[in-house]
């Protein structure tokens, strides 16, 4: 999916279960503590899992975990903030609908 872009999905919205983002290198001057996600506007940091290698951040969200954060049926919303040294703070949205709950 494409950064501040929306999709629709033609799965139920509970078989979205892991969501994994990439934040290219210079992760050097991205502060681990600086990076932060939200699912539908709930605080998602508790399940998310971050490693860094030579090609940046790879976040690792677990939409079952630490207590879940379930994709709703219609439209659902996923935020990712962090802030690096030098471009200050960046925030990506992305959003998708569920199809199966369109036609329902």
């Amino acid at each position: 999916m494409a950064v501040d872009s929306s999709i629709e999905l033609d799965q139920a919205p509970g078989s979205v279960q892991q969501l994994v983002f990439r934040i290219p290198a210079g992760g050097s001057r991205i502060n681990y503590g600086s990076i932060h996600t939200k699912v539908n506007t709930e605080s998602a940091d508790v399940a998310m899992k971050s490693t860094n290698g030579l090609d940046g951040f790879v976040l690792d969200v677990d939409l079952t975990g630490a207590g879940g954060f379930p994709m709703q049926p219609g439209r659902n919303s996923v935020e990712l903030e962090y802030q690096t040294s030098s471009a200050g703070r960046s925030i990506t949205t992305f959003c998708w609908t569920s199809a199966a709950a369109r036609l329902a």
